[in-house]
């Protein structure tokens, strides 16, 4: 049996597929085909239609954390809070360097001495 659209097939619930389309760097079927009712039916599976290949960009926010990549050379990222003698500091501070957070912890209330009223 010829794998194509309303072509007759033996086996009800067989696939078989035609051509193929390259894309990313990966092959995929172009035609995948299922019997049904003695017959073919068919789809384009379309795989290369819109594709995704070799994205600069994250989809999401780098991770602030230490060793976490990081994209912009000497950029900074700040984590979490710490709140004392009513001020809020940050809790992490992260420089980016060699494509990597640096981190440290800011401890901006160790040894913090407020005034009490």
């Amino acid at each position: 049996p010829t794998c194509d659209s309303n072509a007759v097939c033996l086996e009800e619930g067989s696939t078989c597929t035609k051509g193929t389309e390259t894309c990313c760097g990966e092959t995929f079927d172009s035609l995948k085909c299922d019997c049904s009712g003695g017959k073919y039916r068919c789809l384009f599976t379309e795989a290369c239609m819109n594709p995704q290949c070799d994205k600069t960009e994250p989809t999401s926010p780098p991770t602030c954390d230490s060793n976490a990549v990081c994209l912009e050379e000497g950029s900074t990222c700040t984590k979490g809070t710490e709140t004392c003698c009513g001020e809020t500091f940050d809790s992490l501070k992260c420089d980016c360097s060699g494509g990597k957070y640096r981190c440290f912890f800011t401890e901006a209330c160790r040894n913090r001495h407020c005034e009490t009223a």
